[in-house]
């Protein structure tokens, strides 16, 4: 039939979806984790949001161009699979980290307002709970008589 795809093409594709999903969900757990500290740090969704925004915008815009410079050097392939790959890649992320990251995202994170971070309490009991910088630590030593931090 004349209508079916090549294989190189449902390949581009897929390959084209998978590597735009991953590099994807690396943009957003590092934005979200930061406004998701601005947050229980203000209790603020409004300045959680600006405040993510803020913080991440250059490193991820960074990011994002160094990689479509990559994958724009593949379009220049005269492998017509790398071709598609280097321009179908070049386009997702620029879509993702302009039109998705700075716009949707913002956009529906305001919205929702507070209700972005509800989460059912028998989740939030059940999930664990994550010291990375150890201020949980501190603030035990802290309560013990004659062993804060300065003791140690």
């Amino acid at each position: 039939s004349d209508c079916a795809l090549p294989i190189s093409d449902i390949v581009a594709v897929t390959a084209v979806f998978c590597v735009i999903f991953a590099l994807s969900i690396d943009y957003y757990v590092f934005l979200l984790t930061r406004m998701r500290e601005e947050y229980v740090r203000t209790q603020s969704n409004a300045q959680a949001v600006f405040f993510g925004i803020e913080k991440t915008g250059r490193i991820v815009t960074g990011a994002a161009a160094i990689m479509m410079g990559t994958f724009f050097a593949f379009a220049l392939s005269n492998f017509t699979i790398i071709r598609e790959l280097g321009i179908g890649l070049t386009s997702a992320i620029l879509v993702d980290a302009t039109f998705v990251r700075l716009g949707v995202l913002p956009a529906v994170m305001r919205l929702f307002g507070d209700w972005t971070w509800w989460m059912p309490t028998w989740l939030d009991e059940r999930l664990p709970t994550f010291d990375i910088e150890g201020t949980a630590f501190e603030h035990e030593a802290a309560q013990l008589p004659g062993q804060g931090i300065a003791a140690v």
